[in-house]
């Protein structure tokens, strides 16, 4: 990530004292670029990219002044690099994509009140510079209160975990205009729907939306969607961030590319593919987690992963292998040793797949990564993931460890992360008590202390899922929709967000969950309390 820059003690300014150095000539492209993407709400991290188009192998040093400009006299902040990982760059200017900043607000800046932010970025020489404009130039922000200070990681490890579980700030999305990110229509009351926590609005978003004939704007059954993940604290164009896997626009195909999406400035949802592995006949699925530091399914390694896009040494997450798994090298497992290491338990081989190379020969598969318990370096030192053996006939069953004894059931399990031996199965913990169903992917739900979980299920089901409570583990349905067609009521796939803003996986009453060539026509769905304040997301939408 970004480190803070030394020796670079007097911010640039033009001789006047008022205006950026421009060394740009008329009618020549602008040298400089940038753009602030937000800041976080949860804990006042400012996001964005800068970059010089001359010289783009060069990282850029950014400054951050509060109140003012700092050719009026605006209080310098901190400073950062900006060498981190951000797509804008690459998409829009044909850079490489490692222009990306991320500065915390200082804890002194954040005093209950509205403060005005500037941004500026200057070339190594100190001789041009540019402000920044983006999405945002204000913040209220207050102190963060204290929790609890990990001091030593060795108590993530206890089945009773004492770290901090960070979750997203899932805040409010502010669509900015009322038409174009959702088709318009609440489908609440015509499912049949009631919720434990006033959540009174379900719309489907256009995130290639199922049906329709056109293959880029209106998906058919030859391209489906899965694993969804909503980013609020990393933003594009001033929008949260949707990252989904999706199978290929062209024909039906079981190969699942990441792609990332974001409601853009001209009224429509802007799309971009992350990763993708065209040698890999199964790509990546299961993604978890805040960009660069995410984990994920990928499908070449034995057991299914978890595995993630960025080597040991340039990840947030522990664990990580410094060799790729697959020919493109972007796909690094999470690594453990011993009796039960994950990579023991995920390379542990039996039955008919031992020959033909399938999952069936997976004495334990995993699915839906989910990382927890971060300590006081912000390093998670926890992960759930779905376990189970599938049988040669697609029954899934208890997974075999290396020690010869069985898990209870195909259910969710716990990684703790060791410093010595890396990622190990935590046995005591036990299952926690979700569905036989994986797509039932629990999800973080914002919230300091406990490690509440939220997941979506077959039933047309939003449940929370609480790991503090004993087993079997306390659980509530925050979101309930019954309107049966034809027989079968709305299923539900993945969900995330908080109990009151729940972005999902949905397929409607009366659709079933595939065609005969089994494809999923699963869509992205957002649920809502319509009294929140928000431009575009109220009062617009009718039932019909």
């Amino acid at each position: 990530m970004c480190a803070h820059a030394a020796g670079f003690d007097e911010p640039v300014v033009s001789p006047d004292k008022k205006t950026p150095l421009h060394d740009e000539k008329l009618g020549r492209p602008q040298r400089l670029l940038g753009w602030i993407s937000g800041v976080s709400v949860a804990d006042g991290v400012i996001f964005g990219w800068a970059a010089d188009r001359e010289k783009p192998d060069v990282a850029l040093t950014v400054s951050f002044y509060s109140d003012a400009p700092p050719a009026d006299g605006g209080v310098l902040m901190g400073r950062a690099i900006a060498n981190a990982v951000n797509y804008a760059p690459a998409y829009m200017h044909e850079l490489s994509a490692s222009h990306g900043f991320v500065f915390s607000i200082p804890e002194n800046f954040k005093t209950g009140s509205t403060r005005r932010f500037f941004v500026q970025a200057a070339d190594t020489s100190r001789s041009k510079f540019i402000l920044l404009s983006g999405s945002i130039a204000t913040y209220n922000l207050r102190p963060i209160a204290k929790t609890t200070t990990v001091t030593d990681a060795a108590k993530c490890s206890s089945p009773k975990s004492v770290c901090k579980s960070a979750a997203f700030d899932y805040g409010r999305p502010n669509f900015p205009v009322p038409t174009g990110w959702s088709d318009g229509r609440d489908v609440f009351k015509d499912w049949d729907c009631d919720s434990s926590v006033g959540v009174n609005r379900i719309v489907r978003l256009n995130i290639i939306p199922f049906g329709g004939s056109d293959g880029v704007q209106y998906h058919d059954r030859n391209f489906q969607k899965d694993s969804l993940l909503v980013n609020i604290v990393d933003r594009e164009f001033g929008s949260p961030l949707i990252y989904f896997t999706s199978s290929r626009y062209t024909t039906y195909s079981s190969t699942y590319s990441l792609k990332k999406a974001a409601f853009g400035p001209n009224g429509d949802w802007e799309i971009f593919d992350i990763l993708d592995y065209p040698s890999n006949s199964s790509g990546i699925s299961s993604l978890d987690g805040r960009y660069p530091a995410f984990v994920m399914n990928d499908y070449s390694v034995p057991g299914w992963g978890p595995t993630s896009p960025f080597s040991g040494s340039g990840n947030l997450v522990p664990g990580v292998s410094n060799t790729a798994s697959n020919p493109e090298k972007n796909s690094f497992r999470l690594v453990g040793t011993g009796p039960y290491g994950l990579t023991t338990i995920e390379e542990l081989l039996q039955g008919p797949g031992l020959v033909d190379g399938g999952v069936a020969g997976r004495t334990c598969l995993h699915m839906n990564p989910k990382l927890f318990d971060f300590d006081s370096k912000g390093i998670p030192r926890s992960m759930l993931a779905y376990m189970f053996y599938q049988s040669a006939i697609g029954k899934r069953t208890p997974c075999l460890l290396p020690d010869g004894s069985v898990l209870p059931r195909a259910d969710y399990y716990v990684y703790r992360f060791n410093d010595v031996n890396g990622w190990q199965l935590d046995k005591d913990f036990g299952p926690v008590e979700s569905s036989d169903n994986p797509d039932e992917a629990l999800k973080l739900v914002a919230n300091a202390n406990n490690h509440i979980f939220i997941a979506g299920n077959w039933a047309g089901q939003i449940t929370t899922i609480d790991l503090d409570s004993p087993s079997p583990r306390r659980k509530a349905i925050i979101l309930s929709c019954k309107k049966l067609i034809n027989g079968s009521s709305a299923k539900f796939g993945e969900a995330t967000g908080s109990t009151d803003k729940i972005w999902f996986l949905g397929i409607p009453p009366g659709m079933p969950p595939a065609y005969k060539d089994g494809a999923f026509k699963a869509d992205i769905y957002f649920a809502y309390k319509a009294d929140t304040r928000n431009t575009g997301t109220d009062s617009r939408l009718s039932s019909r």
